[in-house]
């Protein structure tokens, strides 16, 4: 549960993993024999098997690290502040909740005024951070901001929870607990575990990662 409100709170959009990153490196590196994060981003980590070099094999298991979110475009002299999409949003179910930036700064999402549900889009969507002009909003934000719906998790009955962003935060734990389980555990094969970057998008990081491990020849401890 711990672990899950750590990696819950943690703003990380796609393209802007690094903080989740961080977090993770932090959990994952005590259990593992070597961590890097490779040029898209992702954070690999590895625990080598004790089969003879000729045959082994590798077994990756991933779990992404990026959420959907907002990016900054622009701030008007009321202080509202437009944002454009990052990743998928469903704009029905996004309205009127609380997001976050990567500050700390808090807002809330509001349609404009007569808005049908069904014509929720960006375009109709603005974000309120109390300020009361474009002056004192840009003394919080800049464009090229961004910020995400605010994240935690709610324990329910018995081990059951229920928060945002569970896709894939919760992915990302279970591969830190693999790891957990692995690290006393004699295993004949190197297994890699690969929390991705860019999945919001097309899978983007875990492509690049399976593509590496695949065609990687040279032991690159």
């Amino acid at each position: 549960f711990n672990l899950m409100k750590t990696l819950t709170t943690t703003c990380s959009i796609l393209v802007r993993e690094k903080a989740i990153s961080d977090k993770l490196l932090t959990v994952i590196a005590p259990l593992a024999e070597k961590c890097y994060n490779d040029a898209m981003g992702n954070l690999i980590a590895v625990k080598y098997g004790t089969a003879p070099e000729a045959d082994k094999k590798k077994i990756m298991l991933c779990a992404h690290m990026d959420e959907i979110g907002f990016l900054v475009t622009y701030i008007e002299d009321s202080g509202f502040i437009r944002v454009n999409p990052i990743g998928g949003i469903n704009w029905v179910a996004a309205a009127f909740t609380e997001v976050t930036f990567a500050s700390g700064l808090k807002g809330i999402l509001v349609p404009e005024a007569g808005t049908a549900p069904a014509d929720l889009k960006a375009e109709k969507c603005y974000i309120d951070i109390g300020a009361k002009d474009k002056k004192e909003a840009e003394r919080k934000v800049k464009i090229g901001d961004y910020c995400a719906l605010s994240g935690g998790i709610t324990r329910l009955l018995g081990r059951r929870i229920a928060g945002r962003p569970l896709d894939d935060r919760i992915g990302c734990a279970i591969l830190v607990k693999i790891a957990e389980a692995l690290k006393e555990a004699p295993v004949a094969d190197d297994v890699y575990f690969v929390f991705s970057v860019q999945e919001e998008v097309g899978i983007r990081g875990a492509k690049t990662a399976t593509f590496r491990l695949k065609k990687l020849r040279v032991d690159w401890r």
